[in-house]
């Protein structure tokens, strides 16, 4: 038997049925997250799913996330449109990888592209469990070493910096795992291509399966990810396409092959293997996930 106080907080909840032009009102429950909140409510009517989705501001330490303005990085005058052939011609000539602050050194190969309304790519990530991280500053340091040296876990910890276009990820997330040596995390850059309107961000997606120390940061360590890159990538369209939000997937030359003789390695000489293929990935309306998915005729993975 639950506590009074349990009782009264679980009576508080959103009815689960609305009746016909009925109104509702009652409270959703969901994980601790400050700074913005992304959410996506979904209805059945008719057999038929309706989803509606909203960004809500929540009190506390802002996330990585709201530190960039997506509408001010680029001049109405930088941004390119592009037409299908001209847009795979682009995303191959995307730089490769990521780098440090001052451009001299190649880190983690840029291995994903998402097409999409501006930041409302978040939200099938979101509906799979990924989370924003902390902006990396003294306090998130101190945190993730806090993490680091208990063998602990904290969804929103930040992940260390990567440099394209001459400034840092404008969108970072994570899918946690146990702890903070073991997780997946993405970086997103917007690009200034777009396609059918759509804003296009050029993307680096890894696994974590380690924590180790460093001088090439001023917070001392980071994190050792699975050299098998491409693996990463594929489960993150597994994730996207569980989301129901795929229209089409495509691939473009990325970074060039990497293999197990002849590897490439990023920033902290941590080799990594690839087909040097960039996924490319367009986002809309939720749809059934079961419906066939349009392969776009560019590259083709091995």
């Amino acid at each position: 038997m639950r506590p009074v106080g349990d009782a009264r907080f679980f009576a508080s909840r959103m009815p689960l049925r609305v009746p016909p032009a009925g109104i509702v009102s009652g409270y959703v429950f969901t994980h601790r997250e400050t700074g913005l909140k992304f959410i996506t409510v979904a209805m059945v009517r008719n057999q038929q799913e309706l989803k509606f989705r909203f960004v809500v501001p929540v009190a506390g330490p802002a996330l990585a996330v709201e530190r960039a303005d997506l509408n001010q990085i680029y001049a109405a005058d930088a941004i390119r449109e592009l037409g299908l052939d001209d847009l795979r011609e682009a995303l191959a000539a995307l730089p490769c990888c990521g780098s440090n602050a001052d451009g001299t050194g190649k880190a983690d190969p840029l291995n994903l592209v998402l097409v999409g309304d501006g930041l409302s790519i978040a939200f099938p990530l979101v509906e799979r469990g990924w989370r924003f991280v902390q902006p990396l500053d003294l306090r998130s340091a101190v945190d993730s070493a806090e993490a680091f040296v208990l063998d602990a876990n904290d969804p929103e910890l930040p992940v260390s910096a990567m440099w394209v276009f001459g400034r840092r990820e404008d969108v970072a997330l994570e899918k946690p795992r146990d702890t903070i040596s073991q997780r997946n995390h993405l970086r997103l850059w917007l690009t200034p291509l777009r396609y059918d309107g759509k804003s296009v961000f050029v993307g680096q997606i890894s696994r974590d399966i380690g924590v180790e120390y460093t001088d090439k940061s001023w917070y001392l360590t980071t994190h050792k990810i699975d050299p098998d890159v491409d693996l990463d990538r594929d489960y993150l369209l597994q994730d996207l396409l569980l989301s129901g939000a795929v229209t089409r997937i495509g691939f473009v030359q990325g970074v060039g092959p990497s293999t197990a003789a002849a590897p490439r390695v990023n920033l902290t000489g941590d080799p990594y293997l690839t087909d040097g293929l960039r996924l490319v990935v367009f986002l809309g309306p939720a749809r059934s996930r079961f419906l066939p998915l349009e392969k776009m005729d560019w590259a083709d993975p091995p």
